[in-house]
């Protein structure tokens, strides 16, 4: 059987973070709920039958909280998939983390802690930084590879290097990220230039 490269899915609709430029907060300006639900066992093993690659990262949601998770990354290994995992939640345990690391130990994490981890609640509100950049560090004594993805605000744009440092130390890739979600005159955008996209006609319009 023909197999496609790769496919990113969003497997639930849930997130416990309230990130200020996400998708969940369109809904929340419209007072709707975030749409979706989690992904069956059954339609999950129909859809990697035709991919070598799967990615979860959630556009509307974070992979973490989708109650078969941890089967799904046991699947894929036996599968023999190249899985990728996108999370910036930090709302479970770390048995609950450890558990999934050694599920799919070949996998491939990425964390989303933007700032230092004391300050990434500035802008994924409800994250614990400090609780998921530990679990960062213990995913990167247990899977192949793990990432530090590093948005850049105006509130961490001068912490970039020290982090850069923390990620070293603990065998984690640091990555970088300019984001193009900013306003013209956006409280959240870096001073300097070189840390964002400019886009014209950005349409979010955040709640006053």
């Amino acid at each position: 059987m023909a197999r496609f490269p790769k496919i990113n899915l969003d497997i639930t609709h849930r997130c416990t973070l309230q990130c200020q430029r996400c998708n969940r907060a369109v809904f929340a300006l419209r007072g709707q709920k975030v749409p979706g639900k989690d992904m069956t066992m059954n339609n999950f093993k129909k859809v990697i039958k035709f991919f070598e690659q799967i990615h979860f990262c959630g556009q509307i949601s974070d992979p973490i909280f989708h109650p078969q998770f941890i089967e799904f990354l046991r699947l894929l290994k036996i599968k023999g998939r190249d899985t990728i995992v996108h999370t910036a939640a930090s709302h479970k345990k770390k048995e609950w983390y450890k558990e999934a690391f050694q599920a799919n130990t070949h996998a491939k994490w990425t964390f989303g802690i933007d700032g230092l981890p004391k300050d990434s609640s500035k802008y994924r509100i409800n994250q614990d930084g400090e609780h998921l950049f530990n679990m960062a560090c213990m995913a990167a004594k247990i899977v192949d590879k793990v990432k530090w993805q590093y948005i850049v605000f105006k509130y961490n744009e001068n912490n970039i290097e020290e982090a850069r440092q923390m990620a070293k130390d603990n065998n984690i890739i640091f990555e970088v990220q300019k984001s193009s979600r900013f306003l013209e005159e956006d409280p959240l955008k870096p001073s300097n230039k070189n840390y964002f996209i400019e886009r014209k006609n950005y349409a979010y319009k955040p709640k006053v």
